[in-house]
């Protein structure tokens, strides 16, 4: 007599972790199959992977090694194929910016990025401002420098993270009122505004500490340029000139 056997093959299980650097909280995974298609994922405690596709959402896993089992049924009888891949999600990096956020116009602006484990910085600003480095310093500050300054930072893993401030250079805002020109024999009146203190000064000598200056033009010598110099409450300072005839 006779008998027919069958061996059945038993289905190829391989999978491969692919997407470096893992970061949790910072980006997406997937396992990718090496072999036939039809079984399903699964994984340790603390990762969450997709039974079907294998994808990972690493903003609901703990840093750590995880292990990523595929299955696949096999057919008559035979015990199911499994193969498996190690997943590590890297901690992300923490990132904080120290230093004067409110500098006084002409000082210089200093900036500092706190990140340990950090191994490289990139900084971005107005103006189109980019920098490297942990610590940046812009000197003789001006208004224009104002704005958002952003950091990333990159670890040794290849995880990133990134952080902003607002920066407000302060100047007082400067006005002067009074005349332009006057006859001899008669008084120049000028008057500053925007700060909390003043100091003039001008022709033959002139030195004036209140806001409105006043000076007997007794001659066509007190011609010339009259500066008021304002510092402000918070101690910043700024100048503002004015042409007498």
């Amino acid at each position: 007599t006779t008998a027919s056997v069958t061996i059945t093959a038993l289905p190829v299980a391989a999978i491969s972790y692919t997407g470096t650097p893992f970061c949790s909280s910072a980006a997406t995974g997937a396992v990718t199959l090496t072999g036939e298609t039809g079984g399903t994922y699964s994984s340790t405690a603390g990762l969450t992977i997709n039974s079907s596709t294998g994808a990972i959402t690493p903003s609901s896993s703990t840093p750590g090694t995880y292990t990523v089992t595929y299955t696949i049924a096999a057919a008559g009888g035979c015990a199911a194929v499994t193969a498996t891949a190690s997943v590590t999600v890297n901690p992300v990096l923490a990132v904080a910016i120290t230093g004067i956020f409110s500098p006084c116009n002409g000082t210089t602006l200093t900036m500092t990025a706190v990140s340990p484990g950090a191994t490289s910085y990139a900084w971005s600003g107005p103006g189109g401002y980019m920098a490297s480095g942990a610590t940046i310093s812009r000197p003789s500050a001006t208004v224009a420098m104002s704005g958002v300054y952003t950091v990333v930072v990159t670890g040794a893993n290849g995880c990133t993270a990134s952080t902003s401030q607002n920066i407000s250079i302060i100047a007082p805002t400067i006005t002067i009122t009074g005349p332009t020109s006057v006859c001899v024999g008669q008084t120049i009146t000028l008057t500053a505004t925007g700060g909390g203190s003043y100091s003039w000064s001008g022709p033959l000598g002139l030195k004036v500490k209140t806001a409105t200056m006043n000076a007997n033009a007794t001659s066509t010598a007190w011609s010339g340029t009259y500066t008021v110099t304002v510092t402000g409450s918070n101690g910043c300072t700024g100048t503002a000139s004015q042409m007498v005839t």
